[in-house]
């Protein structure tokens, strides 16, 4: 039988300059984090990490997250516009091998 969770919630928050939606689910003895950064409406790259510490959990979710997307080959440019000095994301797919 699988464990029931007890409690959970989701925030947003920075991490390297990306905008991250973290939830977690807190278990008898553990925490279950799932990180997820949007780059188009809702296609989503995610990680996931597991710790008896939430902090520790969520950080496990968060290097998962920048592991699978430096594998997904998601190159992240930001920059600021010039003229309105607002900051702007380019976000790039790296092409796939051509053989």
């Amino acid at each position: 039988m699988q464990p029931l969770p007890k409690d959970g919630g989701t925030f947003w928050t920075t991490h390297r300059g990306l905008r991250i939606q973290v939830s977690y689910t807190e278990y008898e003895n553990y925490y279950d984090a799932f990180t997820s950064f949007y780059y188009w409406e809702e296609e989503s790259i995610d990680g996931w990490g597991q710790h008896p510490i939430l902090n520790l959990a969520v950080a496990g979710a968060l290097e998962s997250l920048m592991e699978e997307i430096e594998e997904q080959g998601l190159d992240i440019w930001t920059t600021t516009r010039p003229s309105t000095k607002q900051k702007v994301q380019f976000l790039m797919f790296r092409p796939d091998d051509i053989n």
